[in-house]
């Protein structure tokens, strides 16, 4: 399926930042206009999520209904959960990336390759899908006079697919070239590689795509399998936003989803994960580009620690984002030179990751890991100082203010949060950001790497 390309708050793509010039220029151009109105502190901003406004039942199957009302247009956005993704696979991997395909290749009521596709967009609608490690998210807008077709179209493209063997061969190719097309991608590449190496035996290590060989011998049997194992109402969450009410959501989603059975899920295996000690592992991967590509991989909370959660948000935002971000500010203090960068986090049901990368020629590469690891040890033991604490939440909150504008993203914001643990997390988390202090950033500013990896040239001046 195509693919959305925003990002959703805190599940970040791989993220090319402006140059820091052109950064900074952004970020003190936005300030002085700020400076033109009232001080707007960040408590000051709306939640886009406020508990009032949002709802949360079960049908007697165990599904989960979240709806979001709000009539403020004639639109609605639906988002269909099945809270397990590419980690819930067992020997072979991109199963779950591939039943997420081949569910729009035809349904039991829409039978035909695109056939629900093209039911919603005949009616006015737009669809998509996503699989992540947690979770598969089955997506769609429609004008709310159509919202019967919506949750019909989605239910059947979630509980009866087809899942033809044809389709599974036909779809194989489209499948192939967008894991080619990713490895095309230095960032891609080098963030796969920190999932890859971080891991030993949790799942969260396999891409959520697979690889080619994984791909080539995934069949239909294997895709039925996963979908009769993990496609069940139990497992599955439906979120609502827009010009619906609670009562049309609950009537249309229990006549569409609540005659399908409850099955038992199977029990997730138990993996222990070695700890790491305080060796980093060290790898390159040669390529043919002019820099080095280089990241940091760092151990990083669980979803459902919902404080640590938060405190990471805001340290990714003190040291990556605004004129006076801390890592653009370091770097360049130290005479290095960084042409890209960013900070990949996607909160996680398990513990997850923190990478920093960054581009840069490779006889500084050695010199920028250094001059990062520094700064990190140093913010873990120095106190922030009130303006620069407080500008990040107030960035941080207007992050999430702007992601969360349209009723899409809001549908996505509470599906990406429920298929990680729970949506309504979304209604705390602004809250929890105003209330924390320098002191629990500090701690969660992380030590000690897991891995750093490099890709392209090799960086010149190792020891």
């Amino acid at each position: 399926m195509k693919r959305f390309t925003a990002t959703i708050f805190c599940c970040s793509n791989y993220q090319l930042f402006l140059l820091p010039a052109v950064r900074r220029f952004c970020w003190g151009l936005l300030l002085v206009l700020l400076a033109c109105c009232r001080i707007v502190v960040a408590e000051d901003l709306p939640n886009p999520f406020p508990v009032k406004d949002i709802s949360m039942s079960s049908l007697p199957n165990g599904l989960r209904l979240i709806v979001r009302e709000n009539h403020a247009l004639p639109v609605v956005a639906m988002e269909v959960v099945v809270r397990s993704g590419s980690a819930a696979e067992s020997d072979v991997h991109g199963v779950a990336h591939y039943l997420e395909h081949l569910c729009f290749q035809g349904t039991k009521h829409y039978p035909g390759a695109l056939a629900p596709q093209q039911a919603l967009e005949m009616a006015g609608g737009m669809s998509n899908a996503v699989t992540s490690r947690d979770c598969t998210r089955y997506q769609a807008q429609i004008a709310s006079d159509k919202l019967d077709v919506l949750v019909q179209v989605l239910a059947d493209v979630v509980l009866t697919p087809t899942l033809a063997a044809e389709d599974c061969r036909n779809e194989q190719a489209t499948i192939l070239a967008e894991i080619a097309h990713e490895h095309e991608n230095p960032t891609a590449i080098l963030i796969d590689a920190a999932y890859a190496n971080t891991y030993h035996l949790f799942p969260y290590k396999y891409p959520p795509k697979g690889r080619e060989d994984d791909v080539a011998r995934i069949t239909a049997v294997d895709i039925r399998a996963f979908h009769d194992r993990w496609y069940v109402p139990n497992n599955i969450s439906v979120i609502l936003v827009g010009d619906i009410t609670r009562k049309q959501a609950t009537d249309l989603v229990r006549a569409a989803f609540g005659g399908a059975p409850t099955t038992k899920l199977p029990s997730p295996p138990l993996f222990t994960e070695p700890q790491s000690g305080s060796d980093m592992r060290e790898i390159h991967l040669p390529q043919n580009m002019p820099d080095t590509c280089q990241v940091l991989a760092f151990p990083a909370p669980v979803a459902g620690d919902s404080q640590s959660l938060a405190a990471i948000l805001l340290l990714k935002t003190l040291l990556a984002d605004g004129p006076d971000a801390l890592l653009p500010a370091c770097w360049s203090g130290d005479g290095l030179k960084v042409t890209r960068y960013g900070i990949e986090f996607v909160a996680s049901r398990d513990p997850g990751r923190m990478l920093i990368w960054a581009e840069t020629p490779p006889e500084m590469a050695g010199r920028l890991r250094e001059v990062t690891l520094a700064l990190l040890a140093h913010l873990g033991k120095t106190p922030l100082s009130t303006s620069s604490f407080e500008a990040a939440k107030h960035r941080l909150a207007v992050q999430f203010l702007r992601e969360n504008e349209s009723f899409t993203q809001q549908a996505g914001t509470l599906a990406f949060y429920e298929g990680i643990g729970d949506g309504t997390l979304v209604s705390q988390l602004m809250p929890i950001v105003h209330n924390l202090t320098a002191e629990q950033v500090r701690k969660v500013a992380p030590a000690t790497p897991l891995a750093w990896i490099t890709l392209g040239r090799e960086p010149k001046g190792q020891d």
